[in-house]
């Protein structure tokens, strides 16, 4: 991760400040100058720090009036809901249910991709699957594994399984939820809610079948769903836990 410029560090601080409700959604943020006396800066870095701010989807440019706050709820992209879910400890609310939503979308991902290649796997080439899934089993297999290395070696094996399926426009999206999850160390550690072994031979069972041109029947198949959903509902409870999130979540609550 690179390191935080002071543009970065105060567009994050005004950033937490529209997710916590202290500028709402229609209201015109502090103007370049109030901005740069508050801060110690020149009037330029504020207006870069306002441009940061528009460019994550926080507030909108109001030609003669200045800048404006946006319903980062109902208008954010995935840009806004990277940095909302940068302040876990801030608003463990809000990121358990982007979290909650990341992994969801996730697994949607997974278990689309998966019944293509079973609907005929002949189609498809798992040689860089294979491969990808060969360094995540050899991660896995280590004592005291550094979980960042391993979910990075994970997302790869779905990367690859996604490509090789030719579903660029998911593996865009795939990309921006690991880049959201991978900023939070709390987000990496839940997601291995089961052992790191248990992800790799998932895996490896699937690429098996994937090899020996044997598709799984719609009942392993729902199976394999079930046991999918079951796994990133501890991922979601350990989260909650982790950042101090309440048990019983009202999905989204205190985003805007």
């Amino acid at each position: 991760m690179r390191k935080q410029t002071i543009v970065d560090e105060i567009a994050d601080r005004l950033a937490l400040r529209i997710a916590s409700g202290v500028h709402a959604p229609g209201e015109l943020m502090p103007s370049i100058r109030r901005i740069a006396d508050e801060f110690g800066v020149n009037r330029a870095t504020a207006q870069l720090i306002l441009g940061r701010l528009e460019a994550a989807g926080f507030v909108s440019a109001r030609r003669g009036l200045g800048f404006t706050v946006r319903d980062v709820r109902l208008y954010g992209g995935l840009d806004t809901h990277r940095h909302l879910f940068r302040f876990a400890r801030d608003l463990p609310d809000t990121a358990a249910g982007i979290f909650q939503d990341v992994v969801e979308l996730h697994q949607d991902l997974f278990l689309r991709t998966v019944r293509t290649i079973a609907a005929d796997p002949r189609r498809y080439d798992p040689a860089a699957a294979r491969r990808a899934a060969a360094r995540l089993e050899l991660l896995a297999a280590t004592d005291d594994p550094d979980l960042a290395e391993l979910f990075e070696a994970e997302l790869n094996v779905l990367r690859a399984v996604v490509a090789a399926v030719g579903q660029t426009a998911h593996l865009a999206v795939l990309n921006s939820l690991a880049e959201t999850l991978a900023e939070v160390p709390e987000a990496v550690e839940a997601f291995f809610a089961a052992e790191p072994r248990t992800h790799a031979s998932a895996w490896l069972a699937m690429l098996r079948a994937w090899e020996a041109n044997e598709p799984p029947t719609e009942p392993e198949l729902a199976l394999f769903g079930d046991l999918a959903a079951l796994h990133h509902r501890r991922a979601v409870e350990r989260f909650r836990r982790l950042v101090g999130a309440a048990s019983d979540l009202t999905r989204h609550a205190g985003t805007a």
